[in-house]
Formats: C-alpha cells, sequence, structure tokens
C-alpha cells in the first residue's frame, strides 16, 4: 500500500491540465553512472496533449534514455522532466511506479507480452496492476475481458481462434497488436511507443500505425512513437530529430519540417 503522501505527490500541479503539456523538458542533461559525458543535454521538449508525436533518431542517439527519463525509470542530474503536470524527480520511487502504471501505456520493441499467458490475460495484464485503469474499464465495459475484446476487435485481432492461445504461438505482427491493446486498456493518458515496427514490412507497418493512431484519437491519449525508421514520419502530426535538440549531438532546439 502506497503511503499517504505519495497520493499527495501524484495531485496536478495544475487544475485546468487541459492548458498544459503532457511533456515539459526544460534544461535537461543525463550522464550515465560513471560516464564522463553527458548522452542527452535538451534546452526544451514539450509535447501537446493529444499529440501523435515521432521521434527520429539513429541507433545509440539516446533514444531509449529519453524514453527512460520520461518514465521515471532514470532521472536526471539537472533540468526538469515534467510529464502529465508531474515533476518526474519530485515522486517517490514509489510514486513513480505508481504514476507508470496508471498513467502510460508502453509498447516495447521486443513486445514484452508472458509468453505463457493466453491473449487475453496479456491484454488486461495492467488493470492488475493499476486500480485506475482496471476503474476506467469497468465505468464503460461489463468485465476486463469485454474490454479487451473490444481493443483487439479494433486492432483487427478478432479471431476466437487466437484469443486463448499462449502469445508465443502468434506471429509477430499478432504479437505487436497484442501489445498495443495492452498499452490502450484502461485509457492511459500517455502511450510510447519504443521501436514497435521495426520487424514488420511496410503493409504491416502502415495498417498497425492507422490502427494505433484511431484508438489513440477514440481515448484522447498523446502519442510519442520513437523509430530510426524516417519512411514513417509522414503518417504523424508532428516529427522531432533527437539529433537535433540533443545538444550532445550537435543540434539545437528544433522539429523537422
Amino acid at each position: 500500500m502506497l503511503k499517504q503522501n505519495s497520493v499527495k505527490e501524484l495531485e496536478p500541479s495544475c487544475p485546468d491540465e487541459n492548458l498544459r503539456p503532457v511533456i515539459d523538458i526544460t534544461g535537461l542533461s543525463f550522464t550515465w553512472p560513471k560516464g564522463l559525458d553527458p548522452v542527452l543535454e535538451i534546452e526544451q521538449f514539450r509535447v501537446d496533449r493529444g499529440e501523435l508525436l515521432f521521434v527520429i533518431g539513429p541507433s545509440g542517439c539516446g533514444k531509449s534514455t529519453l524514453l527512460g527519463l520520461l518514465t521515471g525509470i532514470l532521472l536526471p542530474q539537472q533540468g526538469v522532466v515534467e510529464v502529465l503536470q508531474h515533476k518526474i524527480s519530485c515522486l517517490s520511487e514509489v510514486a513513480r511506479d505508481r504514476f507508470r502504471a496508471d498513467s502510460i501505456g508502453y509498447i516495447f520493441q521486443m513486445f514484452n507480452l508472458i509468453p505463457y499467458l493466453s491473449v487475453i490475460e496479456n491484454v488486461i495484464l495492467p488493470c492488475q496492476f493499476s486500480a485506475l485503469r482496471r476503474e476506467r474499464v469497468l465505468q464503460q465495459a461489463s468485465s476486463l475481458k469485454e474490454e479487451a475484446l473490444r481493443l483487439l476487435g479494433h486492432l483487427n485481432l478478432n479471431d476466437s481462434r487466437l484469443l486463448a492461445k499462449p502469445v508465443s504461438e502468434l506471429s509477430v505482427g499478432q504479437q505487436q497488436r497484442v501489445a498495443a491493446a495492452r498499452a490502450l486498456i484502461g485509457g492511459p493518458e500517455l502511450i510510447i511507443a519504443d521501436e514497435p515496427t521495426s520487424s514488420l514490412d511496410t503493409d504491416h507497418r502502415e495498417a498497425f500505425l492507422r490502427l494505433l493512431f484511431e484508438e489513440c484519437r477514440s481515448s484522447g491519449a498523446t502519442l510519442v512513437f520513437v523509430s530510426h525508421d524516417r519512411s514513417l514520419a509522414p503518417f504523424f502530426d508532428r516529427v522531432v530529430d533527437l539529433n537535433v535538440i540533443n545538444k550532445v549531438s550537435g543540434g539545437g532546439v528544433g522539429d523537422l519540417a
């Protein structure tokens, strides 16, 4: 059970959250332990509510480090990382864990599904860790399974023969959609996708993006999608090159046109 002060730590700092960015980074500097030089130095990075944002950069440019800072897995040595009106460095470790479970849906590059669980069991897993996400589901659906089936159906994965199978028996494309449904269930306000289309061909990548965008727009979620694949950029509302905003890479503040 969380301490009482953890609840206070998670109270938004602004009563009208729609006027505040979902992500607001100022003066960020991060250096790995025992590292000599920073890997990230970002003067300003802002993501507004409801954006479908594409963050592009080659391997090794700090994309995964940035996502670790946004989720509170990592903490900056300097600067402010504010996500959904919460200053991540000001939250205790317990509060950061709770914040991630309640507010962030994460689609991993390798999906990170539980191989011995069924499709449905994998999708509803976040609701076992977040009472808030569970409550949101049950306000709209009669059961967690019903909502899982709805999401899977919207993601074109509604074959009843597949749903009871362990996810290890699914194709890569099918596992990808299960991972997306798991990230989306319970209406988290921020969806983070870390190279989730890297193993798919062009047609499957585009189809997956269309379905993901539709679900994010339907729920009002903000999407931060990270990849090195520049061919995906035209699908998004805005594109940010990490090599441009990260001063370590020799860039400055700016977006791709």
